[in-house]
């Protein structure tokens, strides 16, 4: 364990910012922009919707498959497989180039690389959120810098003349996958001291792969509302290319706005960004522009499109940074979550713009305008009461990912999530430092007695040497993600090792483990005086009674520990 406390330095930093950037940027410029059209005035539509809409399906068919293969392993996401969806996208994007110059397009051609834009761009995707996940809260400060730095590599790319334009559309997703593929291997040689071969290997896919500990509530609120805003965007612009530069760009700018009023809310560590205050600001904005369009048809049409598009657009990034918040809290799989993710933010554009269109072409008119308007106000409204924050504060102030932890989620899941609440709550209130870092300071006796403790509790229950590690930071009362970061490794990784330490000693919590391993002698022995029963509950320390909760032996979650 002796290895820094951060996996992540200046130069990490700056290669997850641009990285991420580099993906995002790749999105909007192949899908949002012109640079791949043959002409800079295209006007009437051209079929470049068709991949756009056959990625976003490809998005949903993944997302489902991945959530049934929860059921029995997730697939391993390798290097190799990162760099492959990046050189993907860059393939198909000058394919894309090529079939967009023809004079008949065939539809099915860009569909098909609609698909291979859905494959690449996840795989690209849940690396990069899997390493976003990877480190202190703080690192959401960084998703959204990559966000707004997309943002303005998409508004550079409108002022490059039409091959620059597609060249860069090309070199995108290639940049970001080298950038990725070099940050791991930097994060590989700083673990490698403590863990050699497990620091990066794994992290896409470790973790629990119960989709139930997902923030449903809190996604499904956010991809409502970007359909909301997505349907009567696309109805106002119909199937016309006409005015679709201006509105793009409004959009950006509107989304950059939104980005650099966000960043005030993102902590530097001891707060995380609150998606609900967000939420509460963003949805107003998109309400203000459908009233002005009922107030003044016609006048300020284009603009409140562009606002529309770019709220709608910055709704799709807090599901990204709000999987980011619940990965990195919880432990749950990467490449699950951000599927999820992916798979309902697909969905959301897909039906959105599909539906926008379908009801352009066939119930145009003021009337329907008005009504479509009215409509979303009333739906805007209605998200916004039911985003209700009451138990998302107190879930922040206690250090869990708000909206984690549903009531359907496993006893086991929810002790390795909440063990550190009552922990912290009982060290506040005696004045000690938060729990996630008491015990640093020890003196020698202490450290060595401690050392010798682990060591013999490790042979008594045949725990490997990363268990061990993870161990050592279990009793101690530090949280998942606080480990994670010590460690250099994800939450998903700590979560798997924790849980195999729960199968292999037979407790079923946090209080049960750390009451057995002081149970321990440390010559291996166990200490009789200080176990008050055969779950090892000790009955010596009544402080540790405010503490201590208790979890149901639930079938399925020892059978993943077991595994």
């Amino acid at each position: 364990m002796g290895i820094a406390t951060s996996a992540r330095g200046r130069g990490s930093n700056g290669r997850l910012v641009v990285g991420m950037a580099c993906l995002w940027a790749w999105g909007y410029v192949a899908t949002l922009s012109q640079s791949l059209f043959p002409s800079a005035h295209v006007v009437a539509s051209i079929g470049v919707e068709y991949a756009y809409y056959a990625s976003q399906l490809t998005l949903v068919a993944l997302a489902l498959a991945v959530t049934l293969a929860t059921r029995r392993r997730l697939p391993r996401v390798s290097s190799g497989a990162v760099v492959a969806g990046a050189c993907l996208l860059a393939a198909t994007t000058a394919l894309v180039a090529l079939l967009l110059r023809l004079s008949a397009c065939p539809a099915w051609a860009l569909a098909v690389c609609g698909v291979a834009y859905g494959v690449g761009g996840l795989a690209l995707t849940v690396a990069w959120g899997a390493r976003a996940s990877v480190g202190p809260a703080a690192t959401q400060r960084l998703v959204l810098c990559s966000f707004l730095l997309a943002y303005g590599i998409y508004l550079g790319c409108l002022t490059l003349p039409l091959p620059c334009g597609r060249v860069v559309a090309i070199v995108l997703p290639l940049a970001s996958g080298m950038l990725w593929l070099a940050d791991e291997r930097r994060r590989q040689r700083a673990a490698s001291g403590a863990w050699p071969g497990e620091a990066t290997s794994d992290e896409v896919t470790a973790g629990s792969t119960s989709a139930a500990i997902l923030p449903w509530r809190t996604l499904s609120l956010l991809a409502v509302a970007c359909l909301v805003g997505n349907f009567v965007a696309s109805y106002l612009m119909g199937a016309s290319y006409g005015s679709a530069r201006t509105i793009f760009v409004g959009a950006f700018l509107t989304c950059a706005a939104l980005a650099l009023a966000t960043l005030p809310l993102v902590g530097d560590g001891s707060r995380t960004l609150s998606i609900e205050r967000v939420y509460r600001y963003a949805l107003p904005l998109a309400a203000a522009a459908m009233l002005l369009i009922l107030a003044a048809p016609g006048r300020w049409t284009d603009a409140c499109t562009a606002v529309l598009t770019g709220v709608g657009m910055f709704l799709q990034a807090l599901v990204i940074l709000k999987v980011c918040e619940t990965t990195r809290a919880t432990g749950v799989s990467p490449l699950l979550s951000f599927s999820v993710g992916q798979g309902l933010v697909g969905a959301v554009v897909a039906v959105g713009n599909v539906g926008g269109r379908v009801a352009a072409e066939h119930l145009a008119g003021d009337a329907w305008l008005a009504a479509a308007c009215a409509i979303g106000v009333f739906a805007l409204f209605c998200l916004l009461l039911m985003m209700a924050d009451d138990l998302t504060r107190r879930l922040l102030r206690a250090g869990v990912a708000p909206g984690a932890l549903p009531d359907s989620a496993s006893a086991l899941e929810r002790d390795l999530v909440e063990g550190t609440v009552a922990y912290a709550r009982a060290n506040a209130a005696s004045g000690a430092r938060d729990a996630n870092n008491a015990g640093d300071v020890e003196t020698d006796a202490g450290a060595v007695a401690h050392a010798e403790r682990l060591a013999a509790f490790s042979r008594l229950h045949g725990l490997t040497a990363r268990e061990t590690d993870v161990l050592a930071h279990l009793v101690r009362g530090r949280a998942l993600a606080a480990i994670a970061e010590r460690l250099c490794v994800s939450t998903g990784t700590v979560k798997t090792h924790a849980l195999h330490i729960y199968a292999k000693t037979g407790v079923h919590s946090r209080q049960e483990l750390m009451d057995l391993f002081e149970a321990t002698a440390p010559d291996g022995r166990e200490d009789v005086a200080t176990v008050g029963g055969p779950t090892g509950v000790s009955t010596s320390d009544a402080s540790s009674q405010e503490v201590t909760y208790h979890a149901t032996r639930i079938d399925e979650g020892q059978a993943r520990a077991r595994r």
